[in-house]
């Protein structure tokens, strides 16, 4: 079992063409302005019920992101529900939801290859390439960091397909929703400007 586990929601700025390239983030392609996502509000805890068969917990993270984290008395895992939107549009927002870890993970993370077997991912595999994007992976049911050392796991379980990726040690992020103000020229003709909220819900098992 990890001694340590936490879940923060977290946005990149999206790219609208800079002086290493023009390129747009957009419908098709993920390019964060930066290296670094920002922390989106301060979670404020709304409700609280605990009861002999699990524990729920009711929080929101600024204005426009919702969360319930839910502890099985008897289940190995915590169930995870969030409502993420509609995005603000007064500029590009790719949000995330990463969980961190105190797994040593030695710069690699597992997917899964459409629901069957598991792929090991690198950190920075493709040298010069994007040091954000260029590090995520397809995750269409699952994502695992695994610590060799000690033989612990965090696995989580998505309810559809999302991007992912493990930029720093024991850490996994997820991609929720993106709403870009730029055309990436690549077929659309428009920006990915999408008002919609949007509701998943994971599993974060822990072996």
């Amino acid at each position: 079992m990890t001694d340590k586990i936490a879940a923060r929601f977290l946005e990149y700025r999206s790219n609208t063409g800079d002086s290493v390239s023009e390129q747009a983030s957009g419908a098709h392609i993920f390019r964060p302005a930066g290296n670094t996502a920002a922390e989106i509000g301060t979670p404020v805890l709304t409700n609280h019920m605990s009861n002999d068969q699990f524990t729920e917990i009711w929080q929101t993270h600024g204005d426009w992101i919702n969360l319930v984290t839910r502890v099985y008395v008897d289940k190995p895992y915590i169930e995870v529900e969030w409502v993420v939107g509609p995005l603000p549009a007064d500029q590009g927002r790719e949000v995330i939801l990463r969980y961190e870890t105190s797994l040593s993970t030695n710069q690699k993370f597992y997917t899964d290859s459409n629901g069957r077997e598991m792929i090991q991912r690198k950190l920075n595999k493709q040298e010069g390439g994007e040091p954000v994007s260029g590090n995520y992976y397809p995750v269409t049911t699952r994502a695992v960091l695994l610590d060799e050392e000690t033989g612990m796991q965090l696995t989580v379980l998505t309810d559809r397909s999302q991007g992912g990726a493990s930029l720093a040690e024991g850490q996994v992020e997820l991609m929720l929703h993106r709403r870009t103000l730029e055309d990436d020229n690549r077929g659309v003709d428009e920006a990915l400007d999408d008002a919609l909220k949007i509701g998943f819900q994971d599993a974060a098992e822990y072996y």
